[in-house]
């Protein structure tokens, strides 16, 4: 086969899900010409499955950038929750390509803002922008992701973190049993544990020991018999005919700690561009958001309560923004965009 100049292969690659994509130089990094989604855990080896990818339809891109799911140090990355070991040079190699990029997913998430339109997001709050101000991107998915950007010049930089991992504090008296709670049961508790799709169980879990909300028989009968009860906890308490109150009070408990994390990423860097909420869990959980209750947790920080009630936050719904991102990456670096 020879190179197609004018395509690009791009990814977004998870702890659940891989997504690969073609995208070509005159569509742009908003619409891929071909795409396909992978379950994670069934891959055995990445590059094969990127090259097979490329050989079912006969392409050789230019390049290839893949949003990763771990921190990306000098090109080389191990997927957290996956453990892949991943290199640029060994990508640009097995897959034929000139060019290869490696970037960590949220980073990728960064780069797709200046493209999403008002269809992919749903404003929390206004709030009061400040033109180049910091923003800061936090994704709970499979994990907690967490990006920020800082102007420089004419163009905001993108500084990765793993600020997810960092110790759970908890900020409610309820929260504190709930740590005492999962402390029995590891060592460390983080944001990424408990403020993730991983920890919706989790908090369910709690909530039925302790006896702090009721658990219909048919629900609990039905959790049994699931592998991964996330999206049977979260469908329920986004069912109005017929919810059950541990499942209400499980997002709620989540979405308090969602909050309480987004504001201390905002604290950090006194984000006055923004708090952008990204990741699996958020679009599908919109209606609990806007509620009134996200904002209180979020600005109730004395003597910060009104820098945080001007904070703009705002709901990334389109699940592909870390794929979009990592092909306007692919193509500046290609010399494609600017």
């Amino acid at each position: 086969m020879n190179m197609d100049e004018n395509l690009l292969l791009a990814g977004d690659v998870g702890g659940t899900k891989t997504i690969l994509a073609l995208f070509s130089k005159k569509e742009g990094p908003y619409k891929p010409v071909i795409e396909t989604i992978i379950q994670s855990a069934e891959v055995l080896d990445f590059c094969e499955v990127a090259t097979d990818f490329l050989a079912a339809h006969r392409v050789k891109p230019a390049g290839c950038c893949f949003g990763v799911a771990g921190p990306v140090f000098d090109g080389k990355v191990i997927i957290t929750k996956l453990g892949w070991r991943l290199t640029e040079e060994m990508l640009s190699e097995r897959l034929s390509v000139q060019s290869a990029y490696l970037i960590n997913d949220l980073a990728a998430t960064a780069y797709a803002l200046p493209v999403l339109n008002n269809n992919d997001l749903c404003v929390l709050t206004r709030g009061t922008i400040e033109p180049h101000g910091p923003i800061t991107i936090i994704a709970p998915g499979t994990g907690l992701g967490e990006v920020f950007l800082t102007w420089d010049r004419d163009e905001y930089r993108v500084h990765s973190s793993e600020g997810g991992h960092a110790l759970y504090a908890p900020v409610t008296p309820l929260h504190r049993e709930l740590l005492e709670f999962l402390s029995t049961r590891q060592e460390q508790i983080t944001y990424d544990l408990i403020c993730s799709g991983r920890g919706i169980p989790l908090i369910y879990s709690f909530l039925r020991q302790k006896k702090y909300a009721a658990e219909p028989s048919w629900l609990a009968e039905e959790l049994s018999r699931c592998d991964d009860q996330t999206p049977l906890i979260v469908q329920n308490a986004l069912n109005v005919n017929d919810r059950a109150p541990i499942s209400v009070k499980t997002i709620d408990i989540f979405l308090e700690i969602l909050a309480s994390e987004a504001a201390n990423c905002a604290l950090k860097i006194l984000a006055t561009g923004g708090v952008y909420l990204s990741g699996g869990m958020p679009p599908r959980l919109v209606q609990f958001l806007q509620k009134q209750q996200f904002l209180d947790n979020f600005t109730s920080r004395s003597p910060f309560h009104s820098f945080l009630a001007n904070v703009p936050v705002t709901v990334v719904l389109n699940y592909k923004s870390a794929l979009i991102g990592a092909a306007c990456h692919g193509m500046r670096k290609l010399g494609w965009m600017h």
